[in-house]
């Protein structure tokens, strides 16, 4: 199910985004902002810990992130999916910590 939703997830992007602009935004996957992160975080009801373990989750995210977009040895493509992949992953984390519904506000935040 995760494969289908990683090909299917890569074919959107590449039919949203002209393949010139995966280097500055890849395949138009959002990039949120801090501030749309906190806003999303701080209304799931998390408790301390919890807001605590995820927002380590989604820095260690976003860092992988900001590593394969400098990658100048990857294609667009591949920096395409790896981010996805990344992204996925780290939502594959939040299992743990979040709810269904807290799950998919996340999914709706990353993977649009």
């Amino acid at each position: 199910m995760k494969n289908i939703l990683f090909i299917v997830v890569c074919l959107l992007a590449m039919l949203v985004a002209p393949v010139s602009s995966f280097a500055q935004s890849p395949a138009g996957l959002s990039n949120p902002t801090k501030a749309e992160l906190e806003a999303v975080i701080g209304g799931m009801g998390l408790s301390t810990g919890e807001k605590l373990s995820l927002r380590t989750i989604l820095q260690a995210m976003q860092g992988q992130g900001t590593k394969v977009k400098a990658n100048d040895a990857l294609s667009d493509e591949q920096k395409v999916a790896q981010i996805v992949k990344i992204r996925q992953g780290a939502l594959g984390q939040t299992q743990k910590i979040l709810a269904p519904a807290q799950q998919q506000q996340l999914v709706a935040l990353f993977l649009p």
